[in-house]
């Protein structure tokens, strides 16, 4: 141990040396397949970094455990957590909801039946003389009180 002394303080250093047969024991390591059940190939993210292309082994170490996300083109993100004690983990991948293409739009013009605000087209159809009488409220003869 030394001492250097400063005007204002005095810092001690101490220098320990750790035997060389003292190192930590290797982590004991298990390769864990990780399968899609739908057959598709897959990337493996960790902490937001890839960390490698499936169907594949990942390294857990034993009575561990690492927290995943599997995502493959045309599927849902799936969130694992992979245990050290497994060999092997299979999963699903949900097909990811794909809205209309291009071309296939469908354009909604508002409820469908028939265009009752100028005349009453379908006498029978409540909706249809309401939707009259509510542009017209002064026609009593087809809107009056019953």
């Amino acid at each position: 141990m030394s001492t250097t002394a400063n005007a204002s303080f005095a810092v001690r250093t101490c220098s320990t040396k750790l035997p060389s047969g003292n190192a930590p024991p290797p982590v004991d390591v298990v390769p864990v397949l990780l399968l899609a059940r739908n057959g598709v190939d897959f990337e493996v993210y960790e902490n937001g970094a890839k960390v490698l292309d499936g169907p594949a082994t990942l390294d857990v170490p034993r009575s561990e455990k690492r927290t995943i996300v599997i995502k493959a083109k045309g599927f849902k993100d799936k969130a694992l957590v992979v245990e050290g004690a497994k060999k092997r983990v299979q999963f699903s991948l949900e097909r990811a909801s794909i809205g209309p293409g291009p071309g296939s739009a469908h354009v909604s013009t508002g409820p469908t039946g028939p265009n009752c605000t100028s005349a009453i087209v379908d006498p029978k159809s409540k909706a249809c003389v309401a939707q009259y009488c509510a542009k017209h409220p002064d026609d009593e003869s087809k809107c009056g009180l019953e």
